[in-house]
């Protein structure tokens, strides 16, 4: 497992321009229009307007979730895809990446509603969902049935190494963002960096997805 998440950590230094440029361009501008709509008074009722800028990361998602696949497929296979073709090239995936997601979110959600435990173990088990989406082209619930199958034989270093990396990454950034919105008045300044911060640590695990799954083709390959 530990080779896996130096793997991971490699990938993500080596290509961390790269996975700036296809992240922060799409990302970084709606969660500063989320924050500002959450920002005004309460009092006053959301518009369709609100709604619609904090329902589009949801939308937004799939683009570079899917370009963030095809673009670490293409290094795996030897070539540098541009940022403009690794988004372009996921359009197509943009529905069913999202019918997807949305699946995929909903059965972790009501996982982790009872008791949390059976919300990590479908994480862990549905991480590929997204991959076989891109890169084999299946639909959402062909997705989450590959997923299901394919993870048996590395469900604990899948939920390992996902527990590993919240601690070690995702929730010391959480701890130190949330004690900063607690002890300080939030500004548009600490809404930017909450945002990168979180669009730029966004990628680990789906790289660390990404790597697990290569072996597991890997092992499928010689007969393993």
């Amino acid at each position: 497992m530990f080779s896996l998440l130096l793997d991971t950590w490699t990938f993500y230094k080596n290509h961390f321009v790269a996975l700036c440029c296809l992240i922060l361009p799409l990302t970084l501008p709606l969660d500063l229009l989320a924050d500002l709509t959450v920002a005004t008074d309460p009092d006053v009722p959301l518009t369709a307007y609100d709604w619609a800028v904090l329902l589009a990361p949801i939308a937004v998602y799939p683009i570079y979730q899917g370009a963030l696949l095809l673009y670490m497929a293409s290094v795996i296979q030897g070539s540098r895809p541009s940022v403009g073709a690794c988004l372009y090239g996921a359009l197509p995936f943009w529905l069913n990446l999202l019918v997807t997601q949305l699946m995929v979110l909903t059965m972790v959600g009501f996982g982790l509603m009872l008791f949390i435990v059976p919300g990590v173990l479908l994480m862990a088990r549905l991480v590929f969902a997204d991959i076989h989406c891109v890169l084999h082209s299946t639909m959402p619930t062909n997705s989450l049935e590959q997923s299901w199958q394919q993870t048996k034989t590395h469900f604990l270093t899948i939920l390992y190494g996902y527990l590993l990396l919240g601690a070690l990454i995702y929730l010391p950034s959480y701890l130190v963002l949330s004690w900063y919105q607690d002890t300080q008045t939030p500004t548009l300044l600490f809404s930017a960096v909450s945002s990168v911060t979180g669009a730029l640590l966004s990628p680990i695990a789906t790289i660390f997805a990404f790597r697990v799954f290569c072996l597991q083709e890997e092992n499928n390959t010689n007969g393993l």
